[in-house]
């Protein structure tokens, strides 16, 4: 067998291949974290399409209730209360009124509060059951930096602008 020659297999690899693709995606990880805000926007966006939500939901609940419903911040995170025998209140049992906790990194502040409102800082809206609120603007912001969501009284429960 003087003439055949051993085949050579010419090609890569699995492992070599496994390999690349591994450090491809370490690399991109970096160039990620150097550059963009390492997925911190992406909370500051959700957080604020919750809150969007959350007050719409309140507004339904006042009105399926009776009873006044308001959003409350709170120096950690922020929830909804209900107005029973004449203080606010979080019923105990249910999953709407349990409270959320910020994530770390974010900060949620009252910003449209004037002098003729009745409204306190730790209470940005209220959702009466005949339809009517009182609302105030509010801004999350992404600590540190410039990044921020504003939410902003609109006729449907609070619109979103991100900066």
């Amino acid at each position: 067998m003087r003439g055949e020659r051993a085949s050579v297999q010419r090609g890569f690899t699995l492992l070599e291949v496994m390999v690349v693709v591994v450090l491809i995606g370490i690399l991109a990880g970096m160039v990620r974290l150097a550059v963009g805000d390492g997925g911190r926007g992406a909370q500051l966006k959700d957080t604020a399409r919750v809150l969007q939500q959350l007050t719409r939901v309140a507004a339904d609940e006042a009105m399926l209730t009776s009873r006044p419903v308001a959003l409350v911040i709170g120096p950690d995170g922020y929830g909804l209360q209900s107005w029973q025998a004449g203080e606010w209140r979080r019923p105990e049992r249910d999953a709407l009124y349990k409270p959320r906790r910020l994530p770390a990194g974010l900060d949620l502040r009252v910003t449209g509060m004037s002098e003729n409102s009745g409204l306190g800082a730790r209470v940005p809206a209220i959702f009466f059951p005949d339809g009517n609120a009182e609302i105030l603007a509010m801004e999350l912001r992404l600590l540190p930096g410039e990044r921020r969501a504003r939410l902003l009284p609109g006729d449907d429960g609070y619109t979103v602008e991100f900066n």
